[in-house]
């Protein structure tokens, strides 16, 4: 048995379980929701009013589809062991990279004019475990780089 969440008219998300898409004719029909053949939806994703999905489409995991069909893809790296700190880079909806190294959370563009700012535990003076912070930041610029191409 499979588990779709759709919302009703209060906009309430209510679970059905279906083995077969078909079994859901009427709620997609009251919905207004069309699926193609062969479409494949991945984790963790959200199709907005009025989206139309045609036949053979693939949505990957974290796909936001808004309403009247705008995609918009989460992509994101996530680092644990990059060094002492949990650390990682997303694009937000705007095009505008984010960067977060342990508690720190800031555009790309403030960690380029001030990457030094916790002196402290992590000064810039060749050591190893400032080399590793660093080697994390690069490592997130590098993928958000292929992002934006």
């Amino acid at each position: 048995m499979k588990n779709l969440w759709l919302k009703d008219e209060d906009l309430k998300w209510i679970r059905f379980s279906y083995e077969n898409l078909s079994d859901l004719k009427k709620e997609f029909e009251f919905r207004g929701v069309e699926i193609g053949n062969g479409v494949e939806i991945g984790n963790g994703v959200t199709i907005g009013d009025g989206v139309k999905i045609g036949n053979g489409v693939i949505i990957g995991d974290w796909v936001e589809i808004g309403d009247e069909g705008n995609i918009h893809q989460s992509k994101a790296i996530f680092i644990s062991n990059g060094y002492k700190y949990v650390s990682g880079g997303y694009l937000k909806k705007d095009g505008t990279p984010m960067i977060q190294l342990g508690c720190h959370l800031r555009t790309r563009e403030e960690w380029d004019k001030d990457f030094w700012n916790n002196p402290k535990e992590f000064p810039n003076d060749g050591s190893e475990k400032s080399k590793a912070r660093l080697r994390t930041f690069k490592t997130i610029c590098f993928f958000l780089d292929q992002l934006i191409g």
